[in-house]
């Protein structure tokens, strides 16, 4: 099984502003990236491609945001990432897009321990 460098777990109304851009970036810099968007094609099962990806991944960048608190579908994705983080099979990296650590603590009180960064 092939690795990818990185999976990013996001909400769909950050595309625009921030992940579309970022994924761009880190393929551009050579990353392999599992994004929805190049990854998932027409016809694919979209649980089974996403854990596949999860599965394959080295490291998972979450993009928090209050579009993310809210939707079920990458709380579910965030799920599967934190039990590969703790079980050490992959690195977390956690981005704050236009949130601030409490409100990250609020909403995801188990990821507020992890160093993260600002988009």
């Amino acid at each position: 099984m092939e690795k990818i460098d990185f999976f990013i777990c996001h909400a769909s109304k950050d595309k625009d502003e921030f992940v579309r851009p970022f994924a761009r970036y880190l393929i551009k810099n050579q990353a392999s990236v599992f994004y929805d968007e190049y990854s998932i094609r027409l016809g694919d099962g979209l649980s089974e491609k996403i854990n596949q990806g999860l599965a394959q991944c080295k490291c998972a960048i979450g993009v928090l945001s209050k579009y993310f608190f809210a939707k079920d579908w990458t709380n579910a994705e965030l799920q599967g990432i934190f039990q590969r983080h703790i079980s050490k099979k992959s690195k977390l990296i956690i981005l704050y897009h236009q949130v601030t650590h409490e409100e990250v603590l609020d909403q995801l009180p188990l990821l507020a321990d992890i160093y993260a960064a600002n988009t």
